[in-house]
């Protein structure tokens, strides 16, 4: 396998198919682009709050919480309706990804080997593999470097620097770890979804694969590693600008049209949240081809014996 190649193809196939970044990747990279702002909002302020910084008297999680509650007993007839919608937004959040991961991986396999198959297909292999994947990602949450890195933070915050020194030998193994699962892991879900195997199953064959051919799995992960990096940046050039204009806004309109300065600046906002939710759903859907390109070549790569013979 050409990685440069499987790259370059992956590229070209998520051009022509852009009905799958449309219907299977959009919504999940808004709700994933809200959150990952919301997570990014908490750590600065946790921190800036925390004994490392300002030390306030409470911490930000009390002050958040307590502007909340202060806000719906002002507004009382919004409670419902915020209720609704943010129970919507959650259950979307955790269960929508599994859904739409199922679905992109056997249309892109299935586009992949010649199959003439419609974009609304995929909400059928969605369902099918929904709760197979939907396990695995509470397995992989449970690992996810994210997660290690929240719990730093909290540890850090709360317990002190020289506590984080004691627990680092501990911390440092377990993010080893997470970059180790992450990594023999990585054809998991392809073997799931793709080749219909159980989790356990597909993880063993997924640390085969990997193990077979490490060498093009960590030069793939590098690369994969180093795109997301920069359209991470791409995206967070894309959300500081419209900041910038808004604190503009807001300064200027303050004392004259604060209901103007509030709608257009609001309207930036959204602009610019649905552009770096679609730059995120390009980069899904070109990430998940990769992988998928990748899986069905090197699972069909026989291996050679001494002899230059196939054995499988």
């Amino acid at each position: 396998m050409n990685y440069r190649e499987t790259i370059g193809e992956a590229w070209h196939f998520t051009q022509e198919n852009k009905k799958l970044i449309v219907w299977y990747a959009f919504i999940p990279s808004l709700l994933g682009t809200l959150v990952g702002v919301g997570y990014l909002v908490y750590q600065f302020y946790a921190f800036k709050s925390s004994a490392l910084f300002d030390n306030w008297n409470e911490s930000f999680t009390v002050v958040a919480l307590k502007a909340i509650f202060d806000a719906l007993k002002a507004n009382t007839e919004s409670i419902v309706p915020l209720t609704i919608v943010g129970v919507i937004l959650a259950l979307m959040y955790f269960f929508l990804p599994p859904l739409t991961d199922g679905a992109m991986i056997q249309l892109i396999a299935r586009k992949k080997g010649g199959q003439d198959v419609r974009i609304l297909d995929g909400m059928k292999f969605g369902l099918n593999y929904f709760l197979p994947l939907f396990s695995y990602s509470l397995v992989n949450r449970t690992f996810n470097i994210v997660s290690l890195f929240w719990e730093a933070g909290f540890v850090l915050r709360n317990l002190g620097p020289d506590v984080f020194l004691t627990l680092s030998p501990v911390l440092i193994p377990l993010g080893i770890v997470s970059l180790l699962f992450m990594f023999m892991f990585a054809f998991t879900e392809y073997y799931m979804v793709i080749d219909d195997t159980h989790m356990a199953q597909s993880m063993a064959k997924s640390s085969v694969l990997v193990f077979k051919h490490w060498g093009k799995t960590v030069r793939i992960s590098m690369l994969m590693f180093l795109i997301g990096i920069r359209i991470l940046v791409q995206i967070v050039f894309v959300l500081l600008v419209p900041l910038i204009v808004l604190v503009g806004i807001f300064y200027f309109a303050e004392s004259t049209l604060p209901d103007v300065g509030l709608w257009i600046g609001g309207g930036l906002g959204m602009l610019a949240l649905l552009f770096a939710s679609y730059l995120g759903a390009i980069v899904h859907v070109f990430t998940t081809t990769v992988w998928v390109f990748a899986f069905l070549d090197l699972s069909t790569t026989p291996e050679i014996n001494a002899r230059g013979e196939s054995v499988g």
